[in-house]
């Protein structure tokens, strides 16, 4: 039995190490994904982040990663043993190979990716989670990325009009990833919530405009979702 002062930040630092079951809430990343494929050295890469470190230093799908900092690559759990042993540098060298085998070595920025759980996860305890994250909201009132992911909690919990008035509260950029199309579809889901179908078909709509947004960090396009409320 933990006894928690609300009004006492250090009594809510301390139950919040010891129940804190919330996930990361960034990553670490290099702007690609790489997987193993049998009887091919090195790790592949499959897709390349718009916009992202790889992209910008110049790796393209269908090239492999084939040493981190001089160090073999031989499968993912080889590739991050060693990008984590290199932890201390900013920029990575990765050796990869093209298409052809040509190998090259590329000055690469790891970079913290943010992480928005899914509306939709079915594995998450999302009572908990709400309880963790409204606890360190508490603390943390500016971070938007909590903020947002304790809406998501609470649409999952059913507290829409929580949910809405951290979603209403968010400001978010226009662009890819996480961004604002993101809000404004889950402040749809919001309002749907709450029986307010206008005001949701109108954050849908907005939503609907959007380029490679997301609705989470696992993808789901935001705009192509926007769009199907829109037209149940």
């Amino acid at each position: 039995v933990l006894l928690i002062d609300l009004q006492d930040q250090r009594s809510l630092a301390r139950a919040l190490e010891t129940i804190d079951v919330s996930p990361p809430l960034s990553e670490e990343t290099f702007g690609f994904l790489g997987i193993e494929v049998e009887d091919v050295d090195g790790l592949v890469i499959v897709t390349v982040d718009s916009g992202g470190p790889a992209e910008t230093a110049g790796i393209k799908p269908g090239e492999r990663v084939m040493r981190v900092t001089g160090q073999p690559v031989a499968n993912a759990a080889a590739f991050w043993e060693a990008a984590r042993s290199a932890r201390e540098a900013q920029d990575v060298v990765l050796t990869v190979a093209d298409r052809a085998g040509v190998a090259r070595d590329v000055r690469v920025k790891r970079t913290a990716a943010a992480r928005l759980v899914s509306v939709v996860d079915q594995t998450l305890p999302f009572n908990a989670l709400a309880a963790s994250w409204r606890g360190q909201r508490r603390i943390r009132a500016d971070d938007v990325l909590l903020r947002l992911n304790l809406a998501v909690a609470l649409l999952r919990i059913g507290d829409y009009d929580a949910a809405r008035s951290e979603l209403e509260g968010l400001q978010l950029p226009q662009g890819p990833g996480i961004s604002a199309a993101t809000v404004q579809y889950l402040l749809g889901l919001a309002f749907e919530g709450l029986g307010d179908l206008g005001r949701a078909r109108e954050a849908w709509t907005r939503a609907s405009t959007a380029t490679g947004a997301w609705v989470s960090d696992q993808g789901g396009d935001a705009a192509d979702l926007a769009r199907r409320k829109l037209k149940s």
